[in-house]
């Protein structure tokens, strides 16, 4: 799976940059991704990204500075950026160090410097999904599924007893194409219910990306895909 996601990205950025000069991906955290970077970073796959003319942003993060083993961005650094050569000005993480409310503000002033005065639209996403169906830090049950003015937003998870950042379901769809990385026989059950069943993204909001009518590739292993009619 991870060298599938792997060959993706690399294509897929370099025919961005081939018709555009420039691609932007905005990545996701959790365990899943790890192997990726560590791929993107390895002697096999560096030197065939363009890394001057890729920019990178980031779909949520926990409140905690990027020093700490539980910022997305920072395990992002240590696993592939501090590895190859992107200028650092290429980097555009959420400040999870700063009050949560006030990082949000901050990472949608980044957004709005990079993208102009349109809303962002990213290259490329890519997205996890919890084994409660949750995607970025869009949580059941949180009012951030709900959110249509703000870019980025700040939301409490009462079951984590914890304050996230995260772009809202509106921007991460604006996006030119959607990945999701699912890996785990422990999310099989819940991503059967998001691709077929009720449309309930207050219970699953995974469903307002992946049943958007946008187009969405998944990378699955065999235990996330087990309870899927797949041949």
């Amino acid at each position: 799976m991870a060298e599938a996601a792997t060959a993706y990205f690399v294509e897929t950025c370099a025919a961005v940059i081939a018709e555009k000069g420039k691609f932007s991906v905005c990545l996701s955290g959790g365990s899943t991704p790890k192997r990726m970077f560590k791929l993107l970073a390895s002697d096999a796959w560096k030197d065939q990204v363009d890394w001057s003319k890729l920019f990178v942003f980031w779909g949520d993060e926990r409140s905690v500075p990027q020093d700490s083993p539980d910022s997305n961005s920072g395990e992002a650094m240590r696993l592939l950026f501090d590895q190859v050569p992107i200028p650092k000005e290429n980097i555009f993480a959420i400040d999870g160090s700063l009050p949560p409310a006030e990082a949000a503000e901050a990472y949608e002033t980044e957004l709005e410097a990079f993208f102009g005065d349109h809303e962002p639209v990213f290259d490329l996403c890519f997205l996890g999904m919890g084994d409660d169906g949750h995607t970025a830090s869009l949580f059941p049950y949180t009012e951030i599924i709900y959110e249509d003015e703000y870019w980025v937003k700040d939301v409490f998870v009462e079951k984590l007893d914890t304050t996230r950042i995260s772009l809202t379901p509106e921007i991460i769809n604006q996006a030119a194409r959607m990945v999701f990385l699912i890996g785990g026989e422990n999310k099989a059950t819940v991503l059967k219910e998001v691709l077929t069943g009720d449309f309930d993204p207050e219970k699953l909001p995974s469903q307002l990306v992946i049943r958007s009518g946008a187009e969405v590739t998944f990378f699955l292993d065999e235990g996330a895909a087990s309870n899927l009619n797949l041949r």
